[in-house]
């Protein structure tokens, strides 16, 4: 899940969030406990490089230039959003897994092939269009010898959501943020963060589709930006940060508050037999 911090700055100094990985919970180094976190800009946190380590980064091969996030489900698969992939082919990306740190590096894994459900775009649509979507979701195979499991606290799969019923549910949100630009030139942050949003109904994210597939999100100067797209989106009815609610598909930017509006995410929930039955195929 990746997070937004819009233009607004964050004071890295008591904001830094530990993770146990015996038990997969939260910690913060101010005695703030899971339910502390706040919808905000100046309250976003930040993540250790492996306190998510299902969380990877889709790279361009030949800038390494970050594209999307993505999250692993399997040895050698993952699950990002359809129009991360749209109009790019395999061999122009690479995926960034064993550390949420954009400048590390800890292994570079090679694109085997793209699947996409019935319905998916493999076309790059207007913004005006992708929060209509409702098969934004892709899923990525990378080539052997797949994501290196041994050191599960750098590399590791993600749990994925069974509860069908989100509304009215508070998320946590991850991702690197939006790049700012400098001389020309988009840079990112290299830290990856979190936030927490609101699920609101569909209309506040003009969502048109009657599909159960999409889930509004909403938060006060905190969301998803378009480069956080394809990122994980975890739910916090229990204090298990791995289980993987959604993938986030589009935001909504207000240019004039310079603040994001509101989020749509993919419900993974509805395509469990999808990715499980992708898993199973060579």
């Amino acid at each position: 899940m990746l997070i937004t911090i819009c233009s607004l700055a964050i004071d890295m100094s008591d904001q830094t969030v530990g993770y146990n990985n015996n038990n997969n919970t939260i910690n913060t180094n101010n005695n703030n406990s899971i339910n502390d976190f706040r919808v905000s800009g100046s309250n976003t946190k930040v993540v250790y490089q492996y306190q998510v380590p299902w969380v990877v980064s889709i790279r361009n091969w030949k800038n390494g230039d970050l594209i999307c996030g993505g999250v692993i489900v399997d040895k050698y698969w993952l699950l990002t959003s359809a129009q991360c992939i749209a109009d790019r082919s395999e061999a122009s990306m690479y995926i960034s897994s064993g550390s949420s740190d954009l400048k590390t590096i800890k292994h570079k894994n090679n694109v085997d092939k793209f699947v996409l459900p019935n319905g998916a775009s493999r076309t790059k649509l207007p913004e005006s269009q992708v929060n209509q979507l409702t098969n934004n979701i892709a899923m990525i195979k990378i080539k052997s010898p797949g994501f290196d499991f041994k050191d599960s606290v750098k590399v590791k799969k993600a749990k994925l959501d069974q509860d069908p019923n989100m509304r009215g549910e508070e998320l946590y949100v991850y991702g690197w943020g939006k790049p700012t630009n400098v001389m020309g030139k988009e840079i990112y942050q290299n830290q990856l963060e979190m936030t927490k949003s609101s699920v609101f109904d569909e209309s506040y994210c003009n969502i048109k589709s009657k599909s159960k597939n999409l889930i509004c999100l909403v938060g006060s100067n905190a969301g998803a930006t378009y480069f956080d797209r394809g990122g994980q989106v975890t739910g916090i009815h229990s204090t298990d940060i791995s289980e993987v609610v959604g993938i986030i598909s589009y935001t909504h930017y207000d240019i004039k508050k310079r603040a994001v509006k509101y989020s749509v995410v993919t419900f993974v929930q509805p395509y469990l037999s999808w990715i499980k039955s992708t898993i199973k195929t060579k």
